[in-house]
């Protein structure tokens, strides 16, 4: 069985306040085990292709972070159990991330991680 986030604060991100609000107190399961350095795009125009997003690294638009990756689909499945408009919102505003294989960098900030 995969660890689990609990997210304690409202995590960072391009999503409005209520719909990251509502990740709160949910437990999801990490993608990888515990935390890592990753690169994350908290911006509402971040790039969607492999190009665009190399080149985003390139310039250094790529902000790197410590954090907790865990799967789109599995966070999105966990807040649609508990708060369905919020969870609506990504398929509607951002389709192209709910995906398989995708994921949300959580900051290790927003919570802790639980076994």
């Amino acid at each position: 069985m995969r660890p689990r986030l609990l997210i304690l604060r409202t995590p960072a991100g391009a999503a409005p306040e209520p719909v990251r609000q509502a990740r709160v107190g949910l437990e999801l399961p990490v993608s990888a085990a515990g935390e890592f350095t990753l690169q994350s795009v908290l911006d509402p125009e971040a790039p969607r292709s492999q190009v665009a997003q190399w080149w985003w690294r390139l310039t250094g638009r790529l902000k790197r972070d410590r954090g907790y990756a865990v799967f789109v689909v599995d966070a999105r499945e966990v807040l649609e159990r508990r708060h369905p408009t919020e969870a609506a919102w990504w398929r509607q505003h951002a389709p192209h991330l709910c995906v398989p294989g995708r994921v949300f960098a959580f900051d290790c900030a927003c919570g802790a991680l639980r076994p």
